[in-house]
């Protein structure tokens, strides 16, 4: 797996353009969106917290179900609908956003996965499949899971993952600049 620390950057960033936005200003708080969104993006690994259980390769295991850009697409939505309906009452356009973007900070984790050079791969076509898949290209050190594991293999992992969070980060704080700009 990514480290959190990159999920977390890499799917905050994905917030960082529409923080702003008024339409998003109705429902939540601008620093709230992009923290959550970054937190949306950590949840998959939760499935780790039962590893001792459930095994790997099952249907519920690591990179399973919980991984499944549909299911996080799917929660993303609920989430959005949930704040947007009942904590506060917004526009379905505020939603729509508000779940597009949670999709795809949570979604991010997926393909973030999926680009590491181990495990078993991401179940990403559920429920249409549950085969799990990697991209021909790995350019992330997998790193191991579990607290011990994730501050050993850090040194390893991360310098393989910077330059996903630089990106993520220059391509976010780009989109922030321009919708600033335009909107003032």
């Amino acid at each position: 797996m990514a480290t959190l620390v990159t999920h977390f950057v890499v799917g905050s960033s994905t917030a960082l353009p529409f923080c702003r936005s008024r339409m998003i200003t109705e429902a939540v708080r601008p620093w709230a969106f992009v923290v959550s969104a970054g937190l949306l993006a950590v949840l998959p690994d939760l499935d780790t917290a039962y590893m001792s259980w459930v095994p790997y390769e099952d249907f519920l295991g690591h990179r399973g179900f919980w991984h499944s850009p549909f299911v996080l697409a799917f929660l993303s939505i609920v989430l959005a609908a949930f704040i947007g309906g009942l904590v506060r009452q917004v526009s379905g356009r505020v939603v729509l956003l508000l779940g597009a973007t949670w999709a795809a900070a949570s979604v991010s984790h997926s393909l973030l996965d999926a680009l590491t050079d181990g495990g078993l791969g991401v179940m990403m076509f559920f429920p249409f499949s549950q085969e799990r898949f990697f991209f021909a290209w790995q350019p992330i050190h997998v790193a191991r899971i579990g607290l011990a594991g994730a501050l050993d293999s850090f040194a390893r992992v991360f310098p393989s993952e910077l330059p996903f969070c630089v990106a993520a980060a220059a391509i976010g704080g780009a989109g922030y600049v321009a919708y600033r700009r335009k909107n003032g």
